[in-house]
């Protein structure tokens, strides 16, 4: 993009619009104006019509501001659009176009035509690898957003996903770029969604995962039956309000999802640079000045957190200077949209439709247009006017029949065009199909094999059940030392492509497990049991796989399992930790890692799931949610309108009007309870198996490699493990 004298970064954001205007100041750049406009309601509000509400805000933007003289660049919010980091393999320069399209279509999960996208090579000086971003948004997305702006008369000149905004500004703004600075990660809470972006060494990394700010507002509009726009104002006025420790109760839910997301995303990124830990996380966003958030993050994540006050390069002077400080943890999307806008940008990628430039080019352009067209139609008058004023009539019969021809060459290649796209098409969608079944057969053989262990201890808990001799409830009436059911602590599994001898696919799983013996009994139970299963199990004709067996066999590592007597839910540090994981805040579902597992011919993807996947009996875990769905938040129900439930919300009302303000402390006020540990003071044996499983060839095609010119294994990017 060519370099303006001023620019407009504006985000429309769920909660207000954020513009700033910044101009040229020789090598540096200036503030010349900004705004922040709220929206007279957020458009989070259920059964809001948010294009009304958008038209009211950018109206009245339009109104107040010039944007003449002036390139707009609009944000476009990281959850509505697709952002994937991979490394391309060392290749000459001049085929990094065609790999990156190649790693697109693996990247994107629809087909290229029916999205807008863009990208970005990440290279070093001293190494030939180059890593790619790639982002992409749907094209019925983008050209739903330009009908409201082109309706208001706002023409941008650029869109680019909010979190790329939030990388150029930090970029600019804290010189990034330059060696020796620590890996920072930029969390931006927005209302709908967060935004997780890492920058190290320059390089870019970002997650955005569905937690924001609507999600505190409806936790507290549910606890205290409150609509939702004033329980959007209780939670603006929670570090000051009389009543903030019931505020922070019915929030504290959403504080542990929003930490178990962060947690995920995290050690994705930890995952692919493990050598290269964040060291400092920086809070955007008004979300953060919930009391107690920062805190809570910072003793969990162990990292520091610190608020982002003011920006180190971009100010304001006058009196304007303290307005935009208070307002400068909300403003990195704008700024970075302007810097862009001005060519300042490390990433200038464009997401803004091809037509929709073209347009802006011939709109500044028009009357120069209009002007050659003019002499072009003097001209071609000119041409078939002869001498005495008669207008020639005869047209050459070559021209004619050439034209004709033409026409028709252009009817046959439309035809074939067509049917080309619907084909390619089809076979993508049968493509997405295949391999569907692998990773659930692992997940159902994995069950089967501990399921070989825990016969008898189900059938001596039936029996017990069904007699009345146990409830259900206290200690089990099977003794420790008879226990045969094993307990699934993590299962994970690493997705290769194998170009030689013969092409063919595998998975890496591993699974890690805890049972009830110590030392030689556990490896002779492991033996009799899962091993043994594997074995027996390893090549049937209805699995879409087969499981190799070395000629050594499966050997799996031990580990003794250590706990403190008498101290539930804890591990001691002489263990294997696998107690002590049991108590972090636990996670559901790989995002990005599922979705590139599920690629057809992806070089490696990685796939993690675990926890608690069996307690005593085959049961699912030590504890479970109320079955009525009680949220137990300030005494609110799922149901919420049941009796008790209407009883419950009324003795919350009562606690709010009596109670003082106190300071918040979230362990103190809204602590979680701990996870009982059965293997307290009792021998235990972590067991980690680690086999791999060949896919079977697919059908009607053969397998491909990952990347033009790839062989053997090729590490693959954008992949997750979540630990569940």
């Amino acid at each position: 993009m060519a370099k303006a004298k001023a620019a407009w970064g504006i985000e429309v954001g769920s909660a207000a619009i954020k513009a700033v205007r910044l101009e040229r100041d020789g090598a540096d750049v200036r503030v010349a104006d900004f705004v922040v406009i709220p929206h007279p309601k957020v458009l989070t509000t259920p059964d809001l019509n948010i294009e009304e509400m958008l038209r009211i805000s950018l109206g009245s933007f339009m109104q107040q501001k010039s944007i003449e003289g002036a390139v707009v660049m609009m944000g476009v919010p990281g959850n509505d659009g697709l952002a994937r980091f991979a490394k391309l393999p060392p290749i000459p320069k001049k085929a990094v176009p065609q790999t990156v399209l190649f790693e697109a279509k693996q990247q994107i999960p629809f087909p290229l035509e029916e999205v807008e996208w863009d990208y970005h090579l990440f290279a070093a000086d001293d190494s030939p690898e180059y890593e790619v971003g790639i982002f992409a948004i749907l094209k019925e997305k983008i050209a739903q957003r330009l009908s409201l702006y082109k309706e208001l008369g706002l023409r941008p000149g650029g869109m680019t996903l909010g979190p790329i905004a939030v990388y150029n500004a930090m970029m600019f703004d804290r010189d990034l770029d330059k060696g020796g600075k620590p890996v920072i990660a930029f969390l931006d809470i927005g209302t709908r969604a967060s935004d997780l972006v890492v920058i190290e060494e320059g390089r870019c990394w970002t997650r955005t995962f569905p937690i924001g700010g609507h999600h505190f507002t409806e936790a507290i509009a549910a606890a205290f039956s409150v609509p939702y726009g004033k329980a959007d104002r209780l939670k603006a006025e929670a570090a000051t309000h009389k009543y903030a420790k019931q505020l922070m109760h019915a929030m504290r839910p959403v504080f542990d999802d929003l930490l178990q997301e962060v947690q995920r995303s995290m050690g994705h990124y930890q995952s692919l640079h493990p050598d290269k830990p964040v060291t400092q996380v920086v809070g955007l966003g008004s979300t953060f000045r919930i009391p107690g958030l920062r805190k809570f993050l910072s003793d969990q994540l162990q990292v520091e957190i610190r608020r982002l006050e003011e920006f180190e390069k971009i100010k304001v002077e006058g009196s304007a200077a303290s307005d935009f400080a208070a307002n400068a943890m909300n403003l990195s999307t704008a700024i970075g949209l302007a810097l862009q806008g001005l060519g300042f940008s490390e990433i200038s990628i464009n997401l803004s439709p091809v037509g929709n430039l073209r347009e802006q080019v011939w709109g500044k352009k028009a009357k120069w247009f209009i002007a050659a067209a003019i002499l072009m139609c003097v001209g071609s008058a000119a041409l078939f006017f002869r001498p005495g004023g008669e207008v020639g009539k005869d047209v050459p019969g070559i021209v004619t029949r050439v034209k004709s021809k033409g026409q028709d060459f252009i009817t046959q290649f439309e035809e074939v065009k067509k049917s080309a796209d619907d084909g390619q098409r089809a076979n993508n969608m049968l493509f997405l199909l295949e391999d569907r079944k692998v990773w659930p057969w692992i997940v159902s053989d994995v069950n089967a094999a501990i399921d070989s262990t825990a016969a008898v201890d189900k059938d001596r808990l039936k029996e017990k059940l069904v007699s009345g001799a146990w409830d259900g409830t206290g200690e089990p009436p099977v003794p420790y030392e008879s226990w045969s059911t094993i307990e699934l602590l993590q299962l994970g599994g690493k997705y290769k492509f194998v170009a030689t001898p013969t092409p063919h696919r595998t998975v890496d799983v591993t699974m890690r497990i805890v049972v009830p013996r110590d030392g030689k009994s556990a490896k002779q139970f492991v033996q009799q049991t899962v091993l043994a299963w594997l074995n027996d199990n390893a090549d049937r004709k209805d699995a879409p796989y087969k499981i190799i067996i070395p000629s050594a066999g499966i050997v799996p590592e031990f580990g003794a399992l250590n706990a403190a007597p008498g101290t539930p839910g804890t591990g001691s540090s002489g263990g294997s930790g696998a107690v002590e994981e049991t108590q972090q805040p636990e996670t559901s579902g790989a995002t990005e890692g599922a979705g590139t597992m599920s690629g057809r011919n992806k070089s490696e993807g990685t796939i993690d799931t675990g926890g608690r996947g069996r307690g005593l009996g085959g049961s699912a875990g030590f504890g479970s949610a109320d079955p009525d769905g009680a949220s137990g938040a300030g005494g609110a129900s799922a149901a919420g309108g049941s009796a008790e439930a209407k009883k419950d919300r009324k003795a919350n009302r009562v606690a709010i009007k009596s109670t003082a303000a106190e300071p918040v402390d979230i362990e103190r006020d809204a602590a979680l309870p701990s996870a009982p540990n059965p293997y307290a003071g009792k021998p235990a044996t972590t067991v980690t198996i680690k086999f791999t499983v060949e896919l079977r060839p697919p059908t009607g095609r053969d397998i491909v490699p990952a990347a033009p010119g790839a062989e053997g294994e090729q590490p693959a990017e954008g992949t997750e493990g979540a630990q569940q």
